[in-house]
């Protein structure tokens, strides 16, 4: 979204974006791009490069705002980053991890951006970060037209979606065929499956020829966001079986297209999206069977599902457009750069810390847990303890 984030933000003539990536993979047709791309080799070196590399950049291209992502590597040096330009944090997820850069550097921190309000909650308690300076902006998208011929349920038909990771931790794919299963034994509907998504399939396809299922099963590889809103306008119901969710684009992308979204109740971006009962479904996590309950309740009234269907596409194409999103980051830039130049008319010190400095910076990270390969499996059938496991120890 990082890209699209920033065409926004220069569209709106505000501001000028630049985006600093670390690799030139799939950026080499950026002639004509409305924002600034600056490439920086991830491959030259390691950790204390890139960071050097990055301050050597900002030193001499000072930015009103700067917006840190998911960049371990530059984490331990952001009280000198800090130095020439005011540093936000972005937070994705609520792994422990990604919480750590606030224990430490939060006081060098201007401001801190959060996906999802139950990321909000759990920042400010975990880390003493100030509530005020923790502002929530959901993502954003583009969306395209919903064809007035738009259908659900035809002909007695239930179509099922589930788009994304291969991943039976976090994504719990694993309950795809058990609901699936259980929806076709209580519905005399014809229902199928379509499962969208890069990953190891091997388990999932066992798992579905086990139960019989797959006959109407389709399994796709990665398909770009156009063919994703084409699917999403054929099918009637997201399946969304995390055990934990940040945000969650798809959701918001396939309800733009009037496909309605049954997702586990957990603490997640699914609450701030969903509307229970209006646009989709949150049931009893982690329940499969509730889940199943939930499809065949709806598949059994069309009606009601036409018009949450309707209702998802109105309410995410009015709340998670990609310009709203520009324009809170854009508002959160300014009062980053206000709160900056404040702190810094009461600091004294040397204007800038020496190069050398820098290039000692070193990635942040938390050891591989030990064994994981034998309790990987003991965590994708036990989703409660992996969802305590990943947000003490991730």
């Amino acid at each position: 979204m990082v890209h699209e984030l920033a065409s926004a933000v220069s569209a709106s003539k505000a501001a000028q974006a630049t985006v600093v990536v670390f690799s030139s993979v799939g950026c080499e047709n950026n002639a004509h791009l409305p924002y600034r791309l600056v490439k920086l080799d991830r491959c030259a070196g390691n950790a204390g490069r890139i960071a050097g590399a990055v301050w050597s950049w900002l030193r001499d291209n000072p930015q009103d705002c700067v917006f840190l992502n998911d960049v371990s590597e530059l984490w331990s040096v952001v009280p000198i980053l800090s130095t020439v330009s005011p540093v936000v944090l972005v937070v994705h997820n609520e792994a422990r991890r990604d919480r750590r850069p606030l224990a430490m550097f939060g006081d060098h921190l201007a401001a801190v951006v959060v996906v999802a309000s139950y990321l909000k909650q759990l920042v400010t308690k975990t880390t003493g970060y100030p509530a005020d300076r923790v502002h929530i902006i959901s993502n954003g998208s583009e969306f395209p037209a919903v064809s007035e011929e738009r259908t659900w349920l035809p002909k007695s038909k239930v179509r099922l979606l589930y788009a994304g990771r291969i991943d039976y931790l976090q994504k719990g794919v694993l309950d795809l065929p058990r609901v699936l299963h259980s929806v076709r034994r209580k519905t005399a509907d014809h229902v199928e499956l379509t499962v969208v998504g890069p990953g190891p399939i091997g388990p999932l396809r066992r798992s579905l020829a086990s139960r019989g299922l797959t006959a109407c099963t389709r399994l796709m590889d990665r398909v770009n966001r156009f063919e994703l809103f084409s699917l999403a306008a054929r099918h009637d119901f997201l399946l969304v079986p995390s055990r934990f969710e940040s945000f969650g684009m798809v959701t918001i992308e396939a309800m733009s297209m009037g496909c309605v979204p049954i997702a586990y109740n957990i603490p997640s971006g699914s609450r701030d999206i969903i509307r229970p009962g209006q646009t989709g479904v949150l049931v009893r996590f982690p329940s499969w069977r509730a889940m199943a309950a939930a499809i065949v309740s709806l598949a059994r009234d069309p009606d009601r599902t036409a018009r949450m269907g309707r209702a998802a596409a109105r309410d995410v194409r009015a709340r998670f457009t990609i310009t709203r999103t520009a324009r809170e980051y854009l508002e959160v830039a300014q009062i980053a750069r206000a709160r900056w130049r404040a702190a810094r008319s009461r600091t004294v010190g040397p204007e800038h810390p020496p190069v050398d400095e820098v290039s000692q910076g070193r990635a942040i990270g938390i050891p591989g847990m030990a064994g994981r390969r034998l309790l990987r499996p003991i965590l994708e059938r036990s989703p409660r303890l992996a969802r305590w496991l990943w947000r003490r120890f991730a």
